[in-house]
């Protein structure tokens, strides 16, 4: 049986940005400009393409952008695109487990994508100095 070999490293990779964009979104607790969701989509669409899977149901829908009264700017519904990406984060943690690192701070998990060390060190280093 063939058995599909998967680049880890980007897929964190994307899956860090949208964890990036969701937190952004609780924070803001508004519509976004556009720009937030062309980055979701274009994500939406890198992951389609490394992974070879069919992720349709993630995007959003084309009533998800709005003009501002003044017609100058564009936004992104929040209620259609927080939920979007909480249900591509959620698939991607089903399918891909090793996404499951919510056990180690943010700031070692940033520092292990950037640097690239083996997850185990860093558990090691962070039990070591009592921070696990």
């Amino acid at each position: 049986m063939y058995k599909k070999v998967i680049d880890k490293g980007k897929i964190e990779e994307l899956y860090s940005r949208l964890i990036g964009i969701s937190e952004y979104l609780n924070r803001l607790g508004a519509n976004p400009r556009k720009e937030v969701a062309d980055n979701y989509m274009k994500i939406v669409n890198q992951l389609s393409k490394f992974l070879n899977e069919d992720l349709e149901d993630f995007k959003l829908p084309q009533n998800a952008l709005f003009a501002s009264l003044a017609g100058t700017d564009w936004y992104c519904a929040i209620d259609l695109l927080q939920p979007k990406i909480t249900e591509l984060i959620h698939f991607l943690k089903v399918r891909y487990p090793f996404l499951n690192k919510e056990s180690l701070p943010l700031d070692v998990r940033a520092y292990m994508f950037i640097r690239k060390i083996p997850g185990f060190v860093v558990e090691l280093l962070l039990k070591r100095f009592k921070r696990y």
